[in-house]
């Protein structure tokens, strides 16, 4: 009787110890889950406070975008916030009680796979701090910072953007945005940068110097509206799979100098918009341009006031449909060498030459192309 009773006297507390263990275990695993040795630091600067606050975004809450949900499942299952060391239940908007400046911190449970539109339209952030964000297994940062209009800091070391195919809109109307090093970008698969820094108006200093473009097909709109950019060295660019241009520097009004002596265009098709309003810039060398693919140059070089001379001898226009407005308000132009343009019967050349400089010389081997479209 005492063998028995001791035995399950064992039994019992073996069953017990049983029971309390995995409870330990548990606990550990899910520490572990809430590691910070992967999150973001961000600043906002709230100045009103009679509605909630955007402090995060993804496709279904924003705006700025149709595409339906794609990315919020996986921000509500993996980031944890924390309001100025408080924590706070997840949120895309929050309600602040004063105004100030608050600091959030958001913890990542596992690396995000996209990053799209994360703070798209967060226009009351001031300052991010990505260096301990693990984005390893990102492919799509496109929209990431987009109309982050108030945006003045931001900490891209330790960003790895390796496996990142898109990163269009990325810093779309980051309009506040002084200085932007991107040296330590890996792009060696993006394949969409169209947008990527549209009206970041008051960029003077751009560092894209190790930017690999080789897989690159769409540059358009890239440095729409860079107003205050003076220097932009792309020199290191491969555009040799890049099909569209269009409106890459349209209004980069404060360009003097632009050295694309590199750039491959035998596969792009729409220049359109090109260097449309680069009212300061005086000289461009196009000369290593291949043109035989390309469908749209409409107003291409409308309103580059400054421009002098313009050598566009070695343009294939052939398979041109579009040259309306192409040097209209060129009002600077003293020679324009347009000695290989043909005449297409389908091509629109309404206005190409409207309110050019009337004593331009121009070397055009088809005087009839020049009076048509001189003034419509």
């Amino acid at each position: 009787m005492i063998k028995a009773f001791h035995h399950k006297l064992h039994a019992k507390r073996f069953s017990k110890t049983n029971k309390t263990k995995p409870k330990k275990e548990e606990k550990k695993i899910e520490e572990e889950k809430y590691d910070e040795k992967n999150f973001i630091i961000c600043e906002y600067d709230i100045k009103e406070i009679d509605e909630a606050v955007q402090i995060l975004n993804c496709f279904e809450e924003s705006s700025c975008s149709n595409e339906g949900l794609e990315n919020e499942e996986e921000l509500r299952e993996n980031c944890i916030l924390y309001l100025n060391d408080q924590k706070i239940d997840f949120c895309f908007k929050y309600e602040f009680k004063k105004e100030g400046k608050y600091i959030i911190k958001i913890i990542c449970k596992k690396p995000l796979k996209t990053t799209n539109y994360m703070f798209c339209e967060c226009s009351t952030l001031t300052s991010v701090d990505l260096s301990n964000f693990n984005t390893e297994n990102v492919t799509n940062m496109n929209s990431m910072f987009r109309e982050c209009s108030n945006l003045t800091y931001l900490n891209l070391s330790n960003f790895n953007t390796s496996k990142v195919t898109n990163m269009s809109h990325m810093f779309r109307k980051c309009s506040s945005l002084i200085f932007l090093n991107l040296s330590s970008f890996n792009t060696n698969n993006v394949l969409n940068m169209s947008y990527m820094f549209r009206e970041c108006s008051n960029l003077t200093n751009l560092n894209l110097t190790h930017f690999n473009t080789e897989k690159v097909t769409n540059m358009s709109y890239m440095f729409l509206e860079c107003t205050k950019l003076a220097v932009l060295n792309i020199k290191t660019f491969n555009t040799s799979q890049v099909i569209n241009m269009e409106s890459m520097f349209f209004k980069c009004g404060s360009l003097k100098d632009l050295d694309i002596t590199n750039f491959k265009t035998d596969n792009v098709t729409n220049m359109s918009w090109m260097f449309s309003d680069c009212t300061s810039l005086n000289d461009i060398n196009l000369k290593n341009f291949v043109t035989d693919n390309v469908i749209n140059m409409g107003s291409m070089f409308s309103h580059c006031t400054s421009l002098k001379n313009l050598d566009l001898s070695n343009f294939n226009n052939s398979k041109v449909e579009n040259m309306s407005w192409m040097f209209s308000h060129c009002s600077s132009l003293e020679n324009l060498d347009i000695s290989n343009f043909e005449l297409n019967a389908s091509c629109d050349v309404k206005y190409m030459f409207s309110s050019m400089n009337k004593t331009c010389n121009v070397i055009c081997k088809n005087q009839k192309l020049f009076e048509m479209s001189k003034d419509v």
